[in-house]
């Protein structure tokens, strides 16, 4: 079985987005990857947006659990917020690391609103459209 976090990162009507190869082709999706022996999917999330993208975050809220369409296991998807972490993110809407991930961007939601993962999420992120405190 194998378990997927990711997190979903807001910030200015944007969302952080990454780009890396899954089955030999490219694909964007939200910071995320494999749940570890000994992990919530709350910290694999956390670890995952550290990983990928050098960004700390605090889990905000569940905003999505369901079985995982391309493989067994179950896909877990949070709101989360920056609290600390790589400053070229917020300085540049791309960075490119040219490893693990080809690439970060933010987007704005109606740029990516038919991506199939965003598209699943947009009625949870509705629910939760009010400003966030920082």
């Amino acid at each position: 079985m194998a378990n997927r976090s990711c997190v979903v990162i807001i910030e200015d009507g944007r969302v952080l987005m990454v780009q890396q190869t899954y089955q030999g082709e490219p694909l964007w999706t939200f910071p995320g990857g494999s749940i570890e022996p000994g992990e919530t999917p709350e910290m694999a999330a956390r670890r995952e947006a550290k990983e990928e993208v050098g960004l700390e975050v605090a889990i905000i809220s569940l905003l999505y659990q369901a079985p995982r369409r391309t493989s067994s296991g179950t896909y877990y998807c949070y709101l989360g917020r920056r609290t600390g972490g790589s400053d070229a993110l917020t300085l540049e809407p791309c960075v490119s690391d040219g490893e693990e991930i080809h690439a970060a961007c933010w987007f704005s939601l109606e740029q990516v609103k038919e991506h199939p993962e965003v598209a699943q999420l947009l009625p949870h992120l509705a629910e939760r459209s009010r400003p966030m405190p920082p």
